[in-house]
């Protein structure tokens, strides 16, 4: 995982916020268990930097429903 593939993670989430809300959503969430599972797989190279690029898709705003 590199800072750039997450930050084209969350252009793309950003990319699609106003047309698809739910996918945007999924992504998010995908992004954000991908991020914790690299950390958790023991590659720590970057992590405080990955954690604080994918949080950015946070300040994106599009609908967040849950069930």
């Amino acid at each position: 995982m590199t800072i750039g593939e997450i930050k084209q993670r969350v252009a793309d989430i950003e990319a699609v916020e106003d047309n698809d809300f739910e996918s945007s959503h999924g992504n998010e969430d995908n992004l954000h268990e991908d991020v914790l599972q690299a950390i958790a797989d023991g590659d720590f190279g970057e992590a405080s930097k990955w954690a604080a690029e994918a949080l950015k898709s946070c300040d994106i705003d599009f609908h967040r429903y849950c069930a």
